[in-house]
């Protein structure tokens, strides 16, 4: 009894064909063997540690730690090189500006120098009708500074010897009474005014009239 295979049949030539599709059973087998066998190769692969042909994993095996980042290379200035094992020295810090001091200019009199004065006078008062009488009183009067004056009023005198430029001849009458005593005092003043010398000598019937009739600029009476 003849029977045709369900798989292939025989053409004239006595060929056997498969039919499209169809896989015989012992190409099966070997397939999934194959197959199996190269799950298990790359399972065993992953389990020894070795890298793939794309290269090493980035998660690296299990359990493994990450290898510690290298010390990094200590800063330099630009342009200096930095030695060996030494840290970089630090910039140096740009020199402060300041601005120049400006000291203060001392006034000659700070400095111990006293300016010159415009007048400078002695004026002595002596007993009598002559300068040879004893001395009854002196001063100093110095003018425009004061500074150095013994006179009992020498701003309220250099005010009026200002007026006259310095001449005594010239003094203004004081108005104020006096009382008639016969009692002569001769007063001499003698000096310079704005560097030019000035004398001056007269004598006056009591002190009252020396000083009432020179605005009170021979009152050496203190008050």
């Amino acid at each position: 009894m003849s029977w045709t295979s369900r798989t292939s049949r025989r053409n004239r030539t006595g060929v056997a064909h498969c039919r499209p599709g169809a896989w015989s059973r012992p190409a099966a087998v070997g397939a999934l063997l194959l197959v199996a066998g190269l799950l298990a190769a790359a399972g065993l692969l992953a389990v020894v540690g070795v890298p793939s042909a794309a290269g090493p994993s980035a998660a690296g095996p299990p359990g493994a730690q990450a290898p510690p980042d290298p010390p990094s290379a200590p800063s330099s200035r630009p342009g200096s090189p930095s030695r060996p094992g030494s840290l970089a020295e630090p910039a140096p810090s740009a020199p402060s500006v300041t601005a120049p001091q400006v000291l203060p200019t001392r006034s000659p009199l700070g400095q111990g120098v006293t300016a010159t004065p415009k007048g400078r006078f002695r004026i002595t008062l002596h007993e009598g009708h002559h300068t040879s009488g004893r001395v009854l009183e002196e001063a100093v009067l110095n003018c425009f500074p004061s500074t150095g004056s013994t006179h009992p009023r020498p701003e309220e005198a250099c005010a009026v010897l200002s007026r006259v430029s310095g001449d005594f001849a010239q003094l203004p009458v004081h108005n104020r009474p006096c009382p008639e005593l016969d009692r002569p005092v001769t007063v001499v003043a003698e000096g310079t005014w704005r560097t030019r010398p000035r004398g001056f000598a007269h004598t006056y019937a009591n002190r009252c009239a020396a000083g009432t009739e020179s605005a009170r600029v021979f009152d050496l009476s203190p008050g």
